[in-house]
């Protein structure tokens, strides 16, 4: 029988992809809805590919890394932790369930260890269905929140935060000496997202053609001055300008890096 979705697994080659290949040493019957792809270490996977992964089709995506405390690049699980935490807020934010990616770190050794970790997300996803399904949104709107969450993660700002995090948590100071912890970094840099998050749907209101102010924020349902506010600091980034005037009203349109 055919599966009536897929999900993605991105399998770190020393743990996930080794966990695989224990798992079919042991005939451990793994879901049949996974397909897999392997990745030098899951810390490298970009957020962006994630939800690119969901545009292709697929109903979920799982992170199976090294065992904690023993990847091989160290730092690994910290950093695919980091961004799939920042990946499942861009979701969150377009109306995606986060629950369609998780991250495992599994051991090389472990027969069982792969098939216990995605056999629970799994049956998760044959509950939600393919993306938009569960989340009550209509087939033809999913690529366009999927497109918003790409281009949220891919704000410079936003990739600085997950650049940044991982290292200023394990350093435990910020570059002023002051004491700094993952939850208080995350918590300093939340309105940095937030402002992410309402140029970005600026952004992507612009790409359907140039719009008045009051047009984009009624698309987005966002205050008229927040949306001026925006326009400002995107027009002045080289990401919007203007277009022309209409009835005496400036009409924006997107350019250079904000198409």
């Amino acid at each position: 029988m055919t599966p009536s979705f897929r999900f993605l697994g991105l399998l770190c080659r020393w743990g996930g992809y080794a966990a695989a290949e224990m798992a079919a040493i042991g005939r451990r019957t793994l879901p049949p809805e996974m397909r897999h792809l392997t990745v030098p270490c899951t810390g490298r996977v970009d957020p962006v590919d994630v939800v690119h992964a969901l545009e292709l089709g697929y109903a979920g995506v799982a992170m199976i890394g090294c065992e904690r405390k023993v990847c091989r690049y160290e730092t690994g699980n910290w950093y695919a932790e980091s961004r799939l935490w920042w990946t499942r807020m861009a979701l969150d934010s377009v109306g995606i369930d986060p629950g369609r990616l998780m991250a495992d770190f599994v051991s090389s050794q472990d027969r069982d260890a792969l098939a216990e970790g995605v056999g629970p997300f799994a049956e998760k996803l044959r509950t939600l269905g393919t993306v938009g399904n569960a989340e009550d949104i209509f087939s033809d709107e999913v690529p366009r929140r999927l497109s918003l969450a790409r281009r949220i993660l891919d704000a410079k700002e936003v990739r600085w935060c997950m650049g940044q995090e991982v290292f200023l948590a394990r350093q435990g100071k910020d570059c002023l000496g002051r004491s700094v912890d993952l939850a208080s970094f995350r918590e300093r840099t939340s309105s940095v997202f937030r402002r992410a998050v309402d140029e970005s749907r600026i952004l992507e209101a612009l790409k359907d053609g140039p719009a008045s102010l009051s047009a984009i924020a009624s698309r987005d349902e966002i205050e008229n001055r927040r949306v001026l506010s925006h326009i400002v600091d995107l027009i002045a980034a080289g990401l919007v300008d203007l277009h022309g005037v209409e009835l005496r009203y400036p009409i924006f349109k997107a350019c250079g890096g904000g198409k």
